[in-house]
């Protein structure tokens, strides 16, 4: 017999996690499982408020789909069906797909790429994230986290410390920055004089500096741009990629916000 439960799990952060939007020292996810008694997967789902998601609402939905999928083979479209029927939030989506795949690869004895045919990761470069702070604070944080240790940094910022925030980073750090502005400014003209003040600094990429849907500012802002602009809040399950193609050069896709692991999007 299979058996599906969640369980709530806090995190109390290392440090604030705060971005141009809000400030948390602690996150409250799930861990979604799924046993037959011998094997068992397992998936985590972050909600996250800027789509109205709660940990209360995930566990409710849970059960919904607990008792949605009671008696039936589940697959790929069976729970892209159950998900669409009962409006089951991107998170969870993530974390019951997640925690699925996780058990019939065990099932089967194959490793989770083979049981989704997609090839496995050799090496992956990634960055590490520098929350919003007192400017004065950041070389500190770089030392303690030993960020020279990753080929990417990204910084947090909003907009009115941005300008300071980056301009110190980049005093000591040898690496490429990315910028992460999360939807900070509400007006094209003043993004694009943040830009002209940091072009000559090394930096690798914007990410989502206006918010998602002001369409007619982002292909604006795109034509004066400096630096390659890639989409965040703006890629959801629903995006309209022709229309973002006119304002962004790449995109960042979070599973949690974006349909779970084999998502389908209409391009």
């Amino acid at each position: 017999m299979i058996n599906w439960t969640a369980q709530e799990i806090v995190l109390d952060l290392k440090y604030t996690w705060k971005i141009s939007r809000n400030a948390t020292d602690q996150k409250k996810n799930l861990i979604v499982r799924i046993s037959d008694g011998t094997f068992e997967g397992s998936g985590e789902a972050a909600p996250n408020i800027r789509y109205q998601e709660t940990p209360e609402q995930l566990l409710l939905q849970v059960e919904l789909f607990i008792n949605a999928i009671r008696g039936r083979e589940l697959s790929f479209e069976v729970l892209k069906e159950v998900f669409n029927q009962h409006g089951i939030a991107y998170a969870l989506r993530f974390g019951i797909e997640s925690a699925w795949v996780h058990f019939e690869a065990k099932r089967k004895r194959i490793s989770v790429p083979g049981f989704l045919n997609i090839p496995s990761a050799e090496s992956i470069q990634t960055s590490y994230t520098v929350p919003i702070m007192e400017t004065s604070l950041i070389r500190n944080f770089y030392a303690e986290n030993k960020l020279s240790r990753f080929p990417f940094v990204k910084l947090k910022i909003n907009a009115d410390e941005g300008y300071e925030m980056t301009k110190y980073l980049a005093s000591f750090c040898n690496q490429k920055i990315m910028i992460d502005a999360n939807e900070a400014f509400s007006d094209p003209d003043h993004c694009i004089y943040f830009l002209e003040k940091i072009k000559k600094l090394p930096v690798e990429l914007i990410e989502q500096p206006m918010p998602a849907g002001k369409d007619e500012e982002g292909k604006y802002l795109k034509k004066y741009c400096p630096f390659p602009l890639f989409a965040d809040e703006a890629i959801t399950h629903n995006a309209d990629f022709g229309l973002l193609t006119e304002q962004f050069d790449g995109v960042n896709v979070k599973l949690m916000k974006a349909g779970a692991i084999k998502m389908e999007f209409d391009c």
